[in-house]
């Protein structure tokens, strides 16, 4: 089974490069070249620094949730942790999920703590990364209706905006839900969990399953409820991370030899990109997101190289995120065959 997972991954980021390189052939790859020549190293620098910077707050926002059930993990390996899960997100077709178990797991192996109580708050990492997203997701639709209300909702951009305003509200009945589940602390997954048992209430693994699910969320909703200012405090630097993606592009553009972009461009770029992002079948949706994004650019009256450059641009970070997930993964199991007590051990002391 690992084998045949192996293979399909393989296959799956080889034909994301050949899709990618097919989309650059059709840009033209000379104009393409010659346009990140022109974008110079300010512009390709800044979107990389962009980047690491929602790394950091993510690791900072986890930091504060850790605190209050008395983990002191170093803020090193929590950033690491971040690295490695943003990493699986991008090889595999997910944005969203997907990398979470990975950041838990690297952290339990890195300091030795209880797996559910890690797992506990990342799920409340999740839940207010939810509902801080799709907070700025639904004040950029707004803002992109407005601004755009001529173009979107006209041919032949109509199915974009239909598109656009159907993600809206899938985005924001979430945020609804999710706030509803937090204050009158719902456990959605503990009732998943248990009715799974009752298919296989013979099997000791789920009945364990059950009740670590159950501990999990019980401890989601007492750090949420009696930790209000340290809630409010990761909340907002999840909400940096959501800005810091919404100003990614204007760094490259600001800095690169293109006009600059106003807040209703913006807007429409980052609903763009999350909208294409939800629905994937690609890694990062190489193809998808690439080609709707030059569609997007041609809206914003930006070049279809400068928007073929800016998205290699991307593409060239996320390498190097992976890049280093990868190296903090394998230091991580290194470490951990050649002294487990070691690995085991990395905690702040009180």
């Amino acid at each position: 089974m690992p084998l045949r997972r192996t293979i399909k991954w393989t296959v799956m980021l080889v034909a994301s490069i050949a899709i990618l390189g097919g989309v650059v052939w059709w840009v033209g790859p000379g104009e393409t070249l010659e346009a990140l020549h022109r974008s110079g190293p300010v512009a390709f620098i800044g979107v990389g620094v962009v980047s690491l910077v929602v790394l950091a707050l993510q690791g900072a926002a986890w930091s504060r949730l850790n605190r209050p059930i008395g983990h002191r993990i170093p803020y090193r390996t929590l950033v690491g942790a971040s690295t490695v899960g943003h990493a699986v997100n991008i090889v595999t077709p997910s944005s969203y999920l997907g990398g979470e178990a990975v950041r838990v797991l690297y952290a339990q192996r890195r300091t030795g703590l209880s797996l559910h109580e890690l797992a506990g708050t990342i799920l409340l990492v999740k839940y207010l990364e939810a509902l801080s997203f799709a907070m700025l997701f639904a004040v950029c639709t707004a803002s992109t209706a407005i601004y755009f209300r001529g173009t979107l909702f006209a041919e032949p951009y109509t199915p974009v905006g239909v598109s656009i305003m159907i993600a809206a509200g899938f985005f924001c009945s979430t945020c609804i839900l999710l706030w509803v589940a937090l204050y009158r602390e719902w456990m959605p997954l503990t009732a998943l969990v248990f009715r799974l048992c009752r298919w296989w209430s013979r099997s000791r693994l789920m009945r364990r399953l059950s009740q670590r699910t159950r501990d999990m969320e019980q401890q989601v909703h007492r750090v949420f409820a009696q930790e209000k200012a340290v809630a409010s405090g990761s909340f907002g630097l999840l909400f940096l991370t959501h800005v810091s993606m919404f100003l990614r592009p204007a760094v490259f553009f600001a800095f690169g030899p293109y006009t600059g972009l106003d807040y209703g461009e913006l807007a429409l770029i980052f609903v763009a990109t999350q909208a294409l992002l939800a629905v994937q079948v690609t890694p990062s949706g190489v193809g998808t997101l690439d080609g709707g994004m030059l569609a997007v650019f041609a809206l914003v009256d930006q070049s279809v190289t400068a928007g073929m450059a800016y998205l290699l641009c991307l593409r060239f970070w996320d390498g190097v995120i992976i890049a280093i997930g990868m190296w903090l993964a394998t230091r991580a199991g290194a470490d951990l065959l050649e002294n487990p007590s070691a690995a085991m051990q990395e905690q702040e002391p009180d």
